[in-house]
């Protein structure tokens, strides 16, 4: 079954894109409490397809992709 979902964040949206420039400020942007592996080789410029693992360590573990990615509008996940 998929789900979507639709997150609106209250900050400039240069701000919003710069937090996935690196795999060190998105696992800082997710914060302490969760974990981020990446499966894969991860390019900023053109992330679609980058395989991940996160979850809150211990509890669950969740996978995801990027299936879309148009900087600075559109980052899907999936």
């Amino acid at each position: 079954m998929n789900k979507n979902y639709i997150i609106s964040i209250d900050t400039p949206i240069d701000q919003t894109f710069a937090a996935f420039d690196s795999k060190e400020k998105i696992i800082k942007w997710m914060g302490a409490q969760f974990e981020t592996k990446f499966l894969n080789s991860w390019d900023p410029n053109n992330p679609v397809g980058t395989k991940f693992t996160y979850g809150i360590k211990g509890i669950i573990e969740l996978q995801g992709e990027v299936i879309a990615y148009e900087k600075p509008r559109v980052l899907g996940l999936g």
